[in-house]
């Protein structure tokens, strides 16, 4: 069966197939082809408020705040994975804010289980 051009909310997917859809890295959270964000992968496990809410463990900001200004232009598609090899497709989603604050992030840490550097809180458009 051919993989569609568009994903379907609620519908699981590959990593195989995403990458057939959107292209870019088959394993990244969030892969970038030509400068830009492709997608976005959760964990639950590492994201427990998933997809509202991505706990961002990398202190580095640059793809954080790629991830921002490009979602104001074009929404990103947000996949959670559900299974091994078996992501479900949530919508896609702007950044409607990114909460770096020690309270929060200390809030976010205990609940995700890791260190977290920025909460990335999302919104479906």
């Amino acid at each position: 069966m051919a993989t569609p051009n568009k994903p379907v909310i609620g519908k699981r997917y590959s990593p195989k197939e995403q990458y057939e859809m959107h292209g870019g890295n088959q394993q990244q959270c969030a892969p970038i082809n030509e400068g830009r964000v492709l997608l976005l992968r959760l964990k639950p496990d590492h994201n427990p408020d998933a997809p509202d809410v991505a706990d961002w463990e990398t202190p580095d900001n640059t793809k954080v705040d790629q991830i921002r200004e490009q979602t104001q232009q074009e929404p990103l598609p947000v996949y959670v994975r559900r299974r091994p090899n078996e992501w479900e497709y949530m919508g896609r989603f702007r950044v409607a804010r990114v909460t770096t604050d020690k309270a929060t992030l200390t809030k976010r840490e205990a609940k995700a289980n890791h260190e977290v550097n920025y909460a990335i809180h999302l919104e479906r458009s």
